[in-house]
């Protein structure tokens, strides 16, 4: 997962350059015959982000992580062009009651913003795993450079962050 977040970050970054440097605009890409990355009106060129500085961000993790439960293992920040962080964070909590804060947390450490038809997040990539006593336990991971994208796992198949689809003829879940 964390590899193909970075694939994307980079493909993103890569069409950007080729623009910049004066040439024709890059189209598209693919990796193994998949086209990605389609550049049209839905994919913007050139975006910028309101990154904060990386102590503000190391500073806004730790009070996040002070509030719910879980303290930074690990912050890199990636410069595809801006920042793209990957935090990995440990947590003492019940599993399942923080899988159910990820998407608060979430939009606490990267913010988002919308005015109409438009709508701004704070960085160009994220990546964030939560772990505990017997290892990882969720991942969400975002792309918004270059083309849109986002996942998620779980350590168990019915307890998400964000809502998803079961394929055709999965067991239900327990309510």
């Amino acid at each position: 997962m964390l590899a193909e977040w970075e694939v994307a970050l980079v493909m993103g970054a890569l069409r950007d350059d080729f623009c910049d440097a004066g040439g024709r605009p890059l189209v598209g890409s693919s990796i193994s015959g998949v086209v990605r990355g389609v550049s049209d009106a839905g994919e913007a060129l050139n975006q910028r982000f309101p990154n904060p500085s990386p102590q503000a961000f190391r500073t806004r993790v730790a009070a996040v992580g002070k509030r719910y439960g879980f303290h930074a293992v690990s912050i890199r920040l990636l410069r595809p062009r801006q920042l793209a962080p990957i935090v990995v964070v440990r947590t003492d909590r019940d599993r399942k009651a923080f899988v159910q804060d990820v998407p608060t947390i979430m939009r606490l450490l990267d913010p988002r913003s919308s005015s109409k038809n438009r709508g701004a997040v704070t960085f160009e990539g994220f990546f964030f795993q939560a772990q505990d006593v017997k290892g990882p336990f969720v991942r969400v991971d975002n792309v918004y450079r270059g083309e849109v994208m986002g996942g998620q796992w779980s350590w168990n198949r019915c307890i998400y962050p964000y809502v998803h689809s079961e394929p055709v003829g999965a067991k239900p879940c327990p309510e």
